[in-house]
């Protein structure tokens, strides 16, 4: 199985948090895309990481859709559920959470690319709007995750971390406390912390 990363992208980061917790991550081969003579647009029209290629071949290019296939290959507990209906809230939970990585990039991309005269104002309170609903509807979550750590807290951890990393919402601690709480507890334990990006990369 190859998978074809950015070190930083926090969407590679949780496709290999989900591996590792199915039992599959001896067996990704990692490719930096942009590494000399990779072609990832050959694989993915999108040219976006992380592109995935299973071993027959089948080429998946969402983070969730290869989340849900390594699910379904390793072992342990089914992380979507074992039934429809868990899987529907699950899945619920998990497009919610993208949702939030997906307006702190938003953010992120919108500073990044514009200078301070030229950044919309109105497009950034948006942005941070979803921001602020999406992590109060998580920390209302908190209460329901399983002790063991699963998507969902992969799903919430790489989304905190960019949204850190890159001070998005500075404050976000002072006004999420328990979410702050739990989120200083994921970053302890040892597959997360080893997944976390290192300086320099």
């Amino acid at each position: 199985m190859r998978l074809f990363i950015s070190p930083i992208s926090p969407y590679v980061r949780k496709v290999e948090i989900i591996a590792h917790l199915k039992g599959l991550g001896d067996r990704l081969e990692k490719v930096k895309a942009r590494d000399v003579g990779v072609d990832i647009a050959s694989l993915n029209p999108l040219a976006k990481v992380p592109t995935f290629i299973a071993d027959d071949g089948e080429v998946m290019i969402e983070s969730g859709l290869i989340c849900q296939y390594l699910d379904e290959i390793g072992t342990g507990p089914r992380l979507y559920g074992d039934d429809a209906k868990t899987r529907r809230s699950i899945l619920q939970q998990e497009a919610l959470a993208q949702g939030v990585l997906d307006a702190a990039v938003a953010c992120r991309m919108e500073v990044r690319e514009h200078s301070p005269e030229q950044q919309s104002t109105a497009w950034l309170e948006r942005q941070h709007k979803k921001l602020e609903a999406g992590l109060t509807a998580i920390e209302k979550n908190l209460s329901n995750l399983s002790s063991d750590l699963g998507l969902l807290h992969a799903c919430y951890v790489c989304a905190l971390y960019f949204i850190d990393q890159h001070k998005v919402y500075e404050s976000w601690r002072q006004h999420y406390p328990h979410l702050a709480q739990w989120y200083l507890q994921m970053r302890a334990l040892p597959l997360i912390a080893s997944t976390e990006p290192q300086a320099g990369h």
